[in-house]
């Protein structure tokens, strides 16, 4: 059960039915999805408590694991984030929050002393599962030509396959496939270990029923894999996605195949997550079409 504040808690698998009860109130912003609170805490910092009947969580920096507090809720925000503030500061020696909803920010922002700033690196994708399934018009037609590239080159030796995460095997295979996507994007230990510990998180939890997870195989050699979950009221959230680049078309075409998957499978809003301002990511996600964008904030107060 998770305590109230000042007291603050680890993370447990336990506590995914009392986490998912309080946030699925909001929009699915990516942070606050249990299961991606629970494999990016790879260093095992991640702690929660309630505080003003609001979600507190200790998370981690995705880029450098340091740690810092954010906050999510509607109930007496400008006493919740002062407190907060000033125990960050002193625990942490951070005068700010990170990764705070919008639908927070917007309010803490009317409240005078409280410096409110968007953090467009940490805003979440949202995409219309329908649009991605068909990739019909003028705007994809950039995302078309790569997908009809990779079936010209592969498209009569390749196919879909279901990966069972809870198999040893297949859990071998997704990290040989991340591994080939390293080597591939040239990338070093250092910049991957982050995301590779996180993928290895996930085989640890034991109720991954309503996680999807598919393999694009050609030939008799998985080159790729996409990992969602799929959520309740028609929503889903992206988790994973790595392939072997040296496959051109790859990841626009695993991106339409899991977007059709999901659109048989009821799934109206993709959340793609945020780009941690990356070029790279920012242009493919943007290539996607997203419909909106979850905004997040850096909130502070002004000592003046």
């Amino acid at each position: 059960m998770i305590p109230k504040f000042p007291e603050l808690k680890r993370l447990e698998q336990s506590d995914k039915d009392e986490l998912e009860g309080f946030v699925k109130k909001y929009e699915v912003y990516s942070d606050f999805n249990f299961v991606s609170m629970w494999v990016y805490d790879t260093k095992e910092i991640l702690e929660t408590c309630w505080l003003n009947k609001n979600l507190v969580v200790k998370f981690q920096d995705y880029l450098t694991t340091k740690p810092f507090f954010s906050m999510l809720g509607n109930h007496d925000l400008e006493a919740t984030a002062t407190d907060l503030i000033n125990f960050s500061k002193e625990k942490l020696n951070i005068p700010f929050l990170k990764l705070v909803p919008e639908i927070v920010a917007k309010k803490l922002i009317k409240i005078p002393g409280f410096v409110v700033n968007e953090d467009p690196d940490n805003n979440d994708y949202l995409v219309k599962v329908a649009d991605l399934a068909e990739m019909k018009g003028g705007k994809y037609m950039k995302k078309r030509n790569h997908i009809h590239g990779f079936e010209r080159d592969y498209g009569s030796v390749c196919k879909i396959v279901d990966i069972n995460l809870s198999d040893k095997k297949d859990q071998e295979t997704i990290i040989n496939i991340f591994l080939d996507w390293e080597t591939s994007r040239g990338k070093v230990r250092e910049d991957t270990q982050v995301e590779l510990d996180a993928v290895k998180r996930l085989f640890m939890l034991k109720d991954i029923k309503n996680i999807l997870c598919l393999g694009l195989m050609v030939g008799n050699k998985i080159i790729g894999f996409s990992i969602c979950e799929i959520l309740e009221d028609n929503n889903a959230i992206y988790h994973f996605e790595k392939a072997d680049i040296e496959y051109r078309g790859v990841f626009a075409y695993l991106k339409f195949k899991t977007a059709q998957r999901l659109f048989n499978s009821g799934v109206l809003v993709w959340n793609l997550e945020q780009d941690l301002g990356d070029p790279g990511l920012r242009i493919s996600k943007t290539e996607c079409r997203p419909f909106k964008m979850l905004k997040k904030y850096t909130v502070s107060i002004n000592d003046m």
